[in-house]
């Protein structure tokens, strides 16, 4: 994630080092057969600690009453546009689950993915205290 050069927050280059380690996790498992036995796939504890960061980082921010605007700083900025790559990704991840078998997991994880992806960017702009611009 290009976002980590431009966060200055620690803890937060840090989760995005991981989540980058899990996307080659997920392309692993997208890539192979779910019958070759691959020790790369994605499965609910994944799934399950995104959830978990979710709610975490939304707890530290204001709540949300209106849609935003994506932007603010660069790293902001740089993981809005991470999460439209996502969910770019899952719409592709959903396609090829009309021909291929595909870990319904896998879907979840993206899908959750860049629901945190979204909150992400919220935090890192709340730690620059930079204002979110409301849509409309």
């Amino acid at each position: 994630v290009v976002a980590i050069s431009f966060i200055q927050d620690e803890g937060l280059q840090q989760l995005l080092i991981q989540l980058q380690c899990e996307l080659f996790e997920l392309c692993a498992d997208i890539a192979s057969e779910p019958s070759d036995g691959s020790k790369y796939r994605i499965d609910e504890s994944h799934t399950a600690m995104l959830e978990e960061l979710i709610d975490s980082f939304e707890a530290r921010l204001p709540k949300l009453n209106k849609f935003i605007l994506p932007g603010g700083t660069k790293g902001a900025a740089l993981l809005h546009l991470a999460r439209a790559v996502c969910r770019r990704a899952e719409r592709s991840i959903v396609h090829l689950s009309r021909y291929e078998q595909v870990n319904k997991e896998a879907l979840k994880y993206i899908n959750r993915l860049s629901d945190l992806l979204f909150v992400l960017a919220r935090y890192a702009n709340c730690i620059a205290n930079e204002c979110e611009k409301a849509w409309g």
